[in-house]
């Protein structure tokens, strides 16, 4: 998709802009390579992340899970208790 490459390449050019500005690299090539480090040291810190809230999200799950199994036993208890009074009450 030429969108998606065209913003590719302006978000490339930027950080390479941030790269020269904030260090005292000279040439293109280096530029280009602390710009490629300093992405990919971002991607893997954003990775980490990610899998950190996927295992919390999944955690998260199964507590809900768990809880709406107990949810559902209780109420099944429930029920059964109210169908023994209503046995036992009948005329």
């Amino acid at each position: 998709d030429s969108d998606a490459l065209m913003k590719a390449v302006e978000y490339l050019d930027k950080k390479m802009n941030e790269t020269k500005k904030n260090s005292s690299t000279i040439g293109i090539d280096r530029i280009a390579i602390m710009t490629a480090l300093n992405l990919a040291s971002d991607l893997l810190k954003k990775n980490t992340l990610v899998d950190e809230i996927t295992s919390e999200r999944d955690e998260l799950s199964n507590q809900l899970k768990n809880q709406n199994n107990m949810i559902h036993s209780v109420s099944d208890k429930i029920a059964n208790v109210i169908g023994k009074f209503k046995e036992r009450n009948l005329p």
